[in-house]
């Protein structure tokens, strides 16, 4: 069961909670630098040591000079890596959990990028997972490591722990009223940056943000983990107290919107990713206002993930990949999925 499928705290606001961990194998140099032979090395050697010490884990393994445009793209739908690295050039491999919980990129922007997630807020669970995978590699690879610096990475704002504790949060209301803009000054000056939905340089998605934090140097990584569920908790109280306010001052419009939204997941033969996303958005605010009682957060938010569109083309076994080109195809595909899931 993917990881996403379950559920976790303060999941009203928060959907995800992911610990990145990157590292680099000593004397080796930085990517950009790094010869196609070591490139494949660090591959190779990565992979033999989680296939001999995964014990009942169940990984897999995805070459990306082979992989297809679909797959790349799903993979970046789901979060295991990021856009950057679908488009990247040359030896590069991830590593993956069929629960998707765990990922390792390799040949990213360092050697490893190590990524755990868990469900809701619930950093220290993600940081235990990554953790774990952390040290199974570093018993078996010498990581390029300063008493001074911390953790040598190819980018120095990553030095000192190279860690980057990041969670995902649902702020429509926030949002509607632009009051986020306030949120994303506030916690700027405590060292956490809001991204939007595939983090830096991208835009949100159905109100879906990232909360990040944006130092690694001259702090543990459990200050750093405190730090980010503050930050968060605040922005989740704020963010339920504006839907509160707007639900009592305009319930009858409110509760309109999310029927109206309702009706058409439940009924639609054709549906758009874009338009799912704006009926997502309506949906998952009424679950969460209590004004849906019959769609459980969890069903929304794999819905969320099962239809993005190469996701939808990877993972429909019944459907061609050639016929799922057809953007039309592919709308009645994601509008059979959401109203079986729905019914």
């Amino acid at each position: 069961m993917a990881w996403y499928n379950d559920t976790g705290k303060d999941c009203d606001v928060v959907l995800s909670s992911r610990i990145r961990l990157a590292r680099n194998i000593a004397h080796l140099p930085f990517d950009g630098y790094l010869s196609r032979s070591d490139a494949e090395k660090v591959i190779n050697d990565c992979k033999k040591i989680i296939e001999e010490n995964s014990g009942t884990r169940d990984f897999e393994f995805c070459d990306f000079e082979k992989a297809d445009a679909y797959q790349k793209t799903s993979l970046c739908e789901k979060h295991l890596i990021s856009p950057e690295f679908a488009k990247k050039k040359g030896p590069h491999a991830l590593i993956y959990s069929k629960d998707c919980d765990i990922g390792i990129m390799l040949c990213e922007e360092d050697h490893l990028r190590i990524q755990a997630f868990s469900r809701g807020l619930s950093l220290s669970p993600a940081y235990d997972k990554a953790n774990k995978i952390d040290d199974l590699l570093s018993e078996k690879l010498e990581y390029a490591f300063s008493e001074k610096f911390g953790y040598l990475t190819k980018c120095p704002t990553n030095l000192g722990t190279a860690m980057r504790a990041s969670v995902m949060v649902f702020l429509p209301a926030l949002s509607l009223t632009d009051k986020i803009s306030d949120v994303i000054r506030s916690v700027s000056k405590m060292g956490i940056c809001v991204r939007g939905f595939y983090g830096e340089g991208s835009k949100s998605l159905a109100s879906i943000y990232q909360i990040s934090s944006d130092i690694s140097l001259g702090i543990s990584e459990e200050d750093m983990i405190k730090r980010v569920e503050d930050v968060t908790e605040k922005i989740a109280k704020l963010e339920r107290e504006e839907r509160r306010r707007i639900f009592e001052n305009s319930k009858a419009q409110i509760l309109d919107k999310i029927g109206r939204s309702c009706g058409i997941l439940k009924n639609a033969y054709l549906m758009s990713s874009n338009e799912f996303f704006e009926h997502y958005k309506n949906l998952r605010l009424g679950i969460s206002l209590g004004a849906v009682d019959n769609v459980s957060l969890e069903t929304l938010d794999k819905l969320f993930v099962d239809t993005m569109p190469a996701t939808l083309i990877c993972e429909n076994k019944s459907a061609d990949k050639t016929e799922c080109e057809n953007s039309q195809r592919r709308d009645m595909l994601r509008a059979q999925m959401i109203k079986k899931a729905l019914s």
